[in-house]
């Protein structure tokens, strides 16, 4: 008994033990923990509701009540605070032994003062009246190397956009902002832009309404714009950026093949009360591929795996007087079927210069080679007799190829136009060669009138050429074309066809264009208290040549010999033929003269009104129709400027609306 009251006594004691050692340590822990206060304000002295407080570098946090208050308890007071909000600053804040705190959040200017590229100007975002997105320099670089219309088609709401080629070199996406076609604006002048590199892009904003958009005139709808990069002050950055994808059909589509061709298509005359046409012993030689039969899936045979491979290199820095960005880059993409590629180099050299106080120049220029080749048939779904039309057509129970007198040939089937042969048309059929330069250029200088604060004057001249130089030859092929098969068919056979009737042909064409554009303008911003006004007065013209000529030669006694030197002017059957010759040429001339007034008082209501007055040739005959006049006006208010207005998930809330005018000259010259 007295071991047992000895054991008992020790247990007791142990677990008094362990008692007191815990409450003494978590005494210990709570005499470590400090309790910090404090008021978080912005720059007037409001209290922020909402913003987040967190030990740096831990999940250890709070956020502030109703009265911009917050505590939090602290491991010790040598910690930093780290906090952040919407709108404002992110601020690490040293405790340095303080437990009450009294602390001031600046506002972000930068997201503020964030700017778009409007018609001919910019403005900050958060006073846009109009319906404009934008889409950042770092969206587009993250982007697969794509066309910039993919881009622009995948990423802003309201743009839908039509791929209606894969073709390498004419797989640019059509657009329609908001069912409209839009006009493109590259650093302020009408140009195509899907060629453009997309490293060298600062910016796209998309201009959607008759609002934003009535200041281009006629034909604008709607408005995309691209806004090339520059340099800064900053050292010298070289920057290298390079991309290999790999492509291929995205659906992949299964076919019918011989025997499950020859299957279905029993059953559907079966189902219209007639005979089977084909046997089972026939279909047993689609699959040993014996007496002329063949299993041939026509679409494996046509698409394969195609490639793309993008290089580019960039530079850019400068001084408190000039300023430079340049870029060079690489674009290779081959196709998807066989012999279809696309070359593109881009060289693109900005620089901005402060040639006096006063004076800023501005100088672009932008230079792009392409270079496209196909066969003759080409697979662009808009042309007649395509690759992917002929895979479709061909049927499956042909083989690939066939030996005629000791030769093998590529085999043809019949229908109800021309017969086709998916493969002989890649490999056989010829080529056509397309060869593109373009050299683009544009020089501003902007004059800071002197004792007129916000006033400056600008003027803006850009020049434009392009030529291209297309060269296609047809090649008279021939194919072993199968004979249709009947119910008592045991081999197929096959009689030679020559396609394009044995006809050689040669075609050259050349063009050339010009296009200039001038823009003089007035531009005024000035800030008066609560009150802001911006106003432009511009003056723009636009003036484009162009020129066409080409010329289709006939015969060619070698095919490798295709120059127009060599023409024998004959058919294949021998029957004379004169070359046929083309030409043409054509000018347009626009002028448009536009003015904008923006008003913001207290940075919370917002007004813009718009007007554009453009002539064109088209109507120059007709009394009254020559010159067309194009107003907008919107209005805006930012609610969440509104003493009135809090809220904790809502930061920036603004109503719009305005009314615009369109108009589109609708006819081509001389109609």
């Amino acid at each position: 008994m007295k071991s047992n009251k000895k054991s008992i006594l020790r247990r007791n004691g142990v677990s008094k033990t362990l008692f007191l050692l815990m409450f003494f340590c978590f005494t210990l822990l709570s005499y470590g923990q400090t309790i910090v206060r404090g008021k978080v304000t912005d720059s007037k002295g409001e209290e922020l509701i909402g913003v987040n407080v967190k030990i740096k570098n831990t999940q250890q946090g709070t956020i502030t009540d109703i009265d911009g208050m917050f505590s939090l308890s602290v491991a010790n007071t040598n910690q930093t605070l780290e906090l952040s909000y919407v709108g404002f600053q992110t601020l690490e804040y040293p405790l340095n032994g303080r437990t009450s705190l009294n602390i001031t959040l600046l506002e972000d200017t930068e997201l503020l003062d964030e700017v778009v590229v409007v018609g001919y100007g910019t403005q900050k975002k958060i006073s846009v009246t109009g319906a404009i997105s934008s889409i950042s320099d770092r969206e587009i670089e993250r982007a697969p190397s794509l066309g910039i219309t993919n881009v622009i088609g995948a990423r802003v709401a309201g743009v839908s956009m039509l791929q209606s080629s894969g073709q390498p070199g004419g797989d640019a996406a059509s657009l329609l902002v908001r069912g409209q076609e839009a006009v493109y604006i590259v650093d302020g002048v009408q140009r195509s832009f899907n060629e453009i590199d997309p490293n060298s892009i600062a910016s796209v904003s998309v201009l959607k309404d008759a609002t934003s958009a009535a200041v281009y005139g006629l034909d604008a709808s709607a408005v995309v714009i691209v806004t090339t990069k520059r340099g800064n002050s900053d050292k010298l950055k070289i920057s290298y950026n390079g991309k290999f994808g790999i492509s291929e059909n995205a659906n992949q589509l299964e076919w019918l093949d011989g025997p499950g061709y020859a299957y279905w298509y029993n059953k559907s005359r079966e189902m219209d009360g007639d005979a089977p046409l084909f046997t089972g012993e026939q279909v047993q030689k689609m699959k040993d591929g014996v007496d002329g039969w063949g299993n041939t899936n026509w679409y494996k045979k046509v698409f394969g795996r195609g490639s793309t491979m993008h290089h580019n290199v960039s530079a850019s820095g400068g001084n408190d007087q000039v300023n430079f960005f340049t870029t060079i880059g690489a674009y290779q993409q081959k196709g998807n079927v066989d012999l279809h590629n696309y070359e593109r180099y881009n060289l693109r050299a900005n620089i901005d210069a402060n040639i006096t106080d006063f004076l800023e120049m501005q100088l672009g220029i932008a230079a792009r080679i392409e270079e496209r080749e196909n066969p003759f048939y080409t697979s662009n779904p808009d042309d007649w007799h395509n690759i992917p039309l002929q895979a479709v057509r061909a049927l499956p129970y042909i083989p690939e190829k066939t030996m005629f007198e000791g030769k093998e040939y590529y085999t043809s089937t019949r229908t109800a136009s021309s017969p086709v042969s998916p493969l002989a048309a890649i490999n056989e059929s010829g080529y056509r060669r397309s060869n593109n330069t373009y050299v683009q250029s544009d020089l501003s200088l902007i004059y800071d009138v002197h004792g007129v604060e916000g006033l400056k004057v600008k003027f803006m001249g850009a020049y434009d050429k392009r030529f291209q130089f297309v060269k296609s030859l047809a090649i008279p092929f021939e194919t072993m074309m199968a004979t249709l098969p009947t119910t008592s068919t045991e081999s197929i056979g096959y009689t030679k066809f020559t396609d394009n009737s044995g006809n050689t042909s040669l075609t050259e064409s050349a063009f050339h264009s010009t296009n200039v554009v001038t823009q003089t303008s007035l531009n005024y911003d000035r800030t008066f208290g609560k009150h802001t006004i911006s106003a432009l007065a511009l003056a723009e013209t636009r003036n484009n040549f162009d020129n066409t000529l080409g010329g289709t030669g006939y015969g060619l006694d070698f095919i490798e010999l295709d120059e127009w030197d060599n023409i024998t002017n004959q058919t294949g059957g021998g029957q004379e033929r004169i070359p046929s010759i083309s030409g043409s040429s054509k000018q347009s001339r626009v002028i448009g003269f536009v003015g904008r007034l923006n008003y913001e008082f207290d940075n919370k209501y917002l007004a813009e009104f718009t007007y554009r007055r453009d002539g064109s040739y088209l109507f120059s005959g007709m009394s009254g129709s020559r010159w067309v006049d194009l107003p907008a006006i919107s209005l805006g208010w930012r609610m969440d400027q509104e003493e009135w207005f809090e809220s904790d998930i809502v930061d920036n809330l603004k109503l719009r609306g305005g009314i615009g005018k369109s108009a589109t000259s609708a006819v081509s010259a001389y109609q």
